[in-house]
């Protein structure tokens, strides 16, 4: 693993996933700010590639929830650990497939 630490930003995350970090990384923080007036869900994955995930029917790893019109912001100090990478994902369910916008901020470290 990389000893250095950096941000991976996504102005729309939705229901399309993307790579955030690939290979065994941390994610030491976020900050999310939901554009939409309803609760959106932001999906994290242990995978190695979005390839690997199909939203809605892949189970994820860790999910937040993020209030309407609202942002949430959290260092995580040592981190949540992921050994494939991280791949993330944005709906209106908890583990939906109906994109929800959010501007996204991720803290990925070693």
């Amino acid at each position: 693993m990389s000893s250095k630490a950096y941000w991976k930003y996504d102005p729309s995350l939705d229901a399309t996933d993307i790579l955030v970090a690939a290979g065994p990384c941390s994610l030491k923080g976020y900050h999310f700010l939901n554009t939409t007036a309803a609760v959106a869900y932001v999906q994290i994955f242990d995978a190695a590639a979005a390839s690997d995930v199909t939203i809605g029917t892949t189970t994820p790893d860790f999910v937040l929830g993020i209030p309407a019109s609202a942002g949430a912001l959290m260092a995580l100090g040592d981190g949540i650990k992921f050994t494939k990478g991280i791949v993330a994902a944005s709906c209106t369910a908890v583990g939906g497939s109906t994109g929800a916008i959010i501007v996204a901020t991720f803290f990925i470290g070693s």
